[in-house]
């Protein structure tokens, strides 16, 4: 049930070695309780190491069985995992900033900073401001508490995000700032030049 639980934490599909990290669990016993599992028809294999849960309302059967705490607890859990994988692939990009967000963002605020840094910008580049603006929202308010100075580049990402999403005082508010923290003349042209941009929209 544990390992479930952190499957569903996970989403819909979830990959095996994952779960077992975050468990705590020998991956090769995780192989074999997920097996069982998946013969009582709760999971199906899915990809070379992961599997799938045949219906949502049994991912909320499983989450429905954790109180808050436990579940920020699992979500920092994943999170520490997937940031120590250093994998490059966007959806572990992705899923890191996540799972960090909805865990013990008060644990490791620097992490949640960086990782929703790094998956605002790859939504910025997937042109998915929405999202991107998501991530970088988080990461703002754990930099704040915990008093880390925004880099330059983290706000032109948040005022490019806003920007994009028709938040044009917001976006002018960030961008000001990027200005006003921002050495460098190359980078400061490239800031001025969103500047303009959210003017002209």
């Amino acid at each position: 049930r544990h390992l479930l639980a952190a499957g569903a934490a996970g989403g819909r599909w979830f990959p095996t070695e994952l779960v077992a990290a975050a468990c705590g669990v020998d991956p090769r016993r995780a192989r074999a309780l997920l097996a069982e599992a998946e013969s009582r028809r709760l999971v199906t294999a899915a990809g070379p190491d992961g599997y799938r849960f045949r219906h949502d309302r049994i991912r909320e059967a499983l989450l429905a069985g954790l109180d808050a705490a436990a579940l920020r607890r699992l979500h920092q859990r994943m999170a520490e995992v997937l940031d120590a994988a250093t994998q490059g692939d966007p959806g572990y990009v992705y899923a890191t900033a996540r799972h960090y967000a909805l865990g013990e963002t008060g644990h490791r605020p620097e992490r949640v900073y960086l990782s929703g840094f790094a998956a605002g910008r790859l939504a910025l580049a997937e042109h998915a401001p929405a999202e991107a603006r998501e991530f970088l929202a988080v990461a703002a308010r754990a930099a704040e508490v915990a008093g880390i100075p925004p880099q330059p580049g983290f706000l032109l990402a948040l005022g490019t995000s806003c920007a994009r999403t028709g938040r044009f005082a917001d976006a002018l508010h960030h961008l000001d700032r990027a200005l006003a923290a921002e050495p460098d003349g190359l980078r400061r042209a490239e800031i001025l030049a969103q500047v303009a941009q959210v003017h002209n929209g």
